[in-house]
Order: structure tokens, then C-alpha cells, then sequence
């Protein structure tokens, strides 16, 4: 969008020039005196905005000198309200409409280079986190089948355990029926 804003700037300072001399030529070719005074007529007509906007439509400017797409208007909807008396203010006009999208491309370069950088600089920070993640769940998978071991481990010990008692409480069993028998004779 940018280099078409560009664009259109570079013709309408083109369009005015060509205005301008067209208008020295029409001056020059009414003027038939042999002194080397300048061609300039004293008050040169203005512009028309309807020779500009026709101008502009045959270079292809997709918003038809209307707003531009950057919610901006045109370089006449930014000008002030008075017409523009000479081609030379025009082109002064122009050419200081001129330097202020250069400033604001410049601007908007800078802006994208910024944005660019904390773009690489986030992703590398997403990159660092997601594998930090994929660490972290690793360890809590492994964390996870520890527990079951451990569980499974501590099942088995504590079944062992209770056979071993079952079978302490029989022999003691046992021992106390030999007591009784061996009391008894």
C-alpha cells in the first residue's frame, strides 16, 4: 500500500508540473512580444480537482482519489480548504504532502522492524516454553509410572506381610495347642 500512496504522489506532483508548463507554453505562445521577461502569467489558474481526479483514475488508484486505505484522505482532502492560487504552490504543496508520507513511511518501516524483532523475540521465548513443557511432562509421565511402581511395590509388601502374620498367627497357634496338649499329661 505504501509504495502505491508513493506512487501516486510522484504523478500528481508529475500531473502538476505538466499543468504548470502547459500553462507557461499557453502564456509563451498569447505573448508576442521579444523581451526576456518571464513567461509566468501573474495569476495562473488553479487546478482543477476534476483533471486530477481523472488524472489519478487513468494511473489505476484502486481508492479513485477517495480516502486512502490507510483511513487517510487524499493528499486534497488533507490540504487546506482555500484553492491553491499557482502550479508553484501546488507543487510546493505536493512536495511537502510529499515528505510528510515519506516521514510517515519511514516512520512505518521503523514500526515493522520493531515488530519484526519482538516477533523473533517471542518466538524464541515460545520455542524455550514449549520445550520446557515438553520436559516438564516427560517428568511427570515418568513421575506418574514411578508412583504406579511404587504402589505395586508397596502391594506386594504389604501382601507379603500379611501371609508372614497369617502364618505367625497359625504357628502360634499350633504352639499353643502343643502347650495345652503337653499341660495336660
Amino acid at each position: 500500500m505504501l509504495p502505491r500512496a508513493s506512487r501516486n504522489i510522484h504523478g500528481i506532483v508529475f500531473f502538476c508540473i505538466f499543468h504548470a508548463n502547459s500553462q507557461l507554453q499557453g502564456d509563451a505562445s498569447g505573448n508576442d512580444s521579444d523581451s526576456d521577461v518571464s513567461m509566468v502569467s501573474p495569476s495562473p489558474s488553479p487546478l482543477p480537482a476534476e483533471d486530477i481526479n481523472a488524472w489519478l483514475s487513468q494511473l489505476g488508484n484502486d481508492d479513485e482519489a477517495g480516502p486512502s486505505s490507510s483511513g487517510k484522505g487524499s493528499v486534497y482532502e488533507t490540504s487546506s480548504p482555500k484553492p491553491i492560487a499557482s502550479a508553484a504552490s501546488t507543487i510546493e504543496h505536493l512536495q511537502t504532502q510529499y515528505k510528510l508520507k515519506e516521514g510517515e513511511v519511514q516512520q512505518l518501516q521503523w514500526e515493522l522492524k520493531k515488530h519484526d524483532h519482538e516477533r523473533i523475540i517471542l518466538t524464541n521465548e515460545i520455542t524455550l516454553l514449549a520445550s520446557k513443557v515438553e520436559e516438564l511432562e516427560k517428568r511427570v509421565e515418568a513421575n506418574n509410572e514411578l508412583q504406579k511402581q511404587i504402589r505395586y511395590v508397596a502391594k506386594q509388601c504389604t501382601v507379603k506381610k500379611m501371609e508372614e502374620c497369617q502364618e505367625l498367627r497359625l504357628d502360634l497357634e499350633d504352639v499353643k495347642e502343643m502347650y495345652k496338649i503337653q499341660a495336660s499329661t
